[in-house]
């Protein structure tokens, strides 16, 4: 009887180290969560103007480095977007990798500009961020290779 009881603690001891082995290599092969909050803290944008938007909240004007121009970069930027504006009811967010095409913003929407400028605008006016608290529209739109591109991917959160 000694001996019976001596074998299923053996097996039952058995059976939880293996569990817990196993668990461990499970969580080992999960994506860390830190690893995306670390990815979104590292994506780095300029705030270049800043207005308030009458409903709440506020729209800006960014600028962020070319280099950022990747499916993984960009996607951390909109989750950074997102985390940045989560206490707004609204949020408009306009991303350029030129300092000089943001200038041009409101020229081209007038319809005024050189072909040059035009160029200039749709080639560095690279995303799109738009939260509207009223209708529950919450999107990021990303144009790759500029608006004008083929490239271009939307988020909606």
């Amino acid at each position: 009887m000694a001996e019976t009881k001596k074998t299923i603690w053996k097996r039952w001891y058995m059976i939880v180290l293996y569990v817990f082995i196993g668990l461990i290599i499970i969580s080992s092969l999960l994506p860390d969560s830190d690893n995306t909050s670390n990815q979104q803290s590292n994506i780095q944008y300029e705030i270049l103007e800043k207005w308030s938007i009458p409903n709440g909240g506020e729209g800006m004007k960014i600028l962020i480095s070319r280099d950022y121009l990747n499916e993984a970069d960009m996607t951390a930027l909109g989750n950074k977007l997102k985390q940045d504006t989560s206490s707004d009811r609204n949020a408009v967010i306009q991303v350029y990798t030129d300092r000089q095409a943001s200038t041009l913003r409101d020229k081209m929407l007038a319809g005024g500009g050189t072909q040059e400028e035009n160029d200039l605008y749709d080639k560095h006016f690279v995303g799109y961020y738009v939260k509207n608290g009223n209708t529950g529209y919450h999107q990021f739109n990303i144009f790759f290779d500029g608006t004008t591109g083929t490239n271009q991917k939307t988020i909606s959160y």
